[in-house]
């Protein structure tokens, strides 16, 4: 599964506002999920592949978030491979709520 959006999308994400308050004209990758036994046969970067040619076409920038804390080894690996550069970080305290009862 894959979800891309313009830079246009009316979407409610700090990570994605991040984005559009300083850039124009791009593809956000909010998210690509494999399903864990399909993981390491390249469906990802098949996905990514499939995006690329589409913002080529379209004449746009693609741009995606990765947790740097705590670090998403995976996903930071993958985006280094397929040629993407870090452009800024964003720190969102973690809100410490209390534990659920029922």
């Amino acid at each position: 599964m894959v979800v891309v959006l313009s830079d246009t999308a009316d979407y409610d994400s700090d990570f994605y506002r991040w984005f559009t308050e300083r850039y124009e004209n791009f593809l956000y990758i909010d998210r690509i999920v494999v399903a864990d036994w399909a993981r390491g046969q390249g469906i990802a970067k098949q996905l990514y592949q499939t995006i690329e040619q589409v913002a080529q076409a379209k004449q746009m920038a693609i741009v995606a978030d990765v947790y740097s804390e705590p670090p998403n080894i995976a996903s930071l690996h993958l985006h280094l491979k397929m040629g993407f550069q870090s452009v800024g970080a964003q720190y969102f305290p973690i809100e410490i709520r209390p534990p659920l009862s029922l």
